[in-house]
């Protein structure tokens, strides 16, 4: 089984959108619509996963009962992941809450992108 399959038996709605790559719900967030984006590079060695919503990778993983070894192959330890630290996600969660806040000032309304991305900002200053 490929890395990319180990991930997408564990996830809701799949759907193929192209060569080795799909979308499906977001398991880390209440996702309405599919909003994972899964792509499978390298000959399938390495998965790419990123949520539209703003769900850290580590989030999705960790929601379906994996680590980050699901992405990397078996035999490579080249692979790191780069960890935001907590005042770095901080000054990230400020600037999404003062740009939908300017947004919204301007009278334009979020998508529904840009909301799943304010309400995890939200939810991670109350802890």
């Amino acid at each position: 089984m490929s890395k990319a399959e180990t991930i997408l038996e564990r996830l809701e709605m799949v759907r193929k959108t192209g060569s080795s790559k799909w979308i499906a719900r977001c398991p880390a967030h209440d996702d309405g619509t599919p909003s994972l984006s899964v792509t499978e590079i390298e000959g399938g060695n390495r998965v790419l996963i990123h949520c539209h919503g703003g769900c850290g990778a580590l989030d999705v993983l960790e929601s379906i009962g994996l680590d980050w070894s699901a992405l990397y192959p078996d035999d490579q330890d080249r692979y790191r992941p780069l960890y935001r630290s907590n005042q770095d996600q901080k000054a990230i969660d400020d600037m999404i809450v003062a740009i939908a806040q300017a947004r919204r000032d301007k009278g334009e309304r979020l998508n529904e992108s840009d909301k799943q991305a304010l309400i995890q900002a939200k939810l991670r200053a109350i802890g």
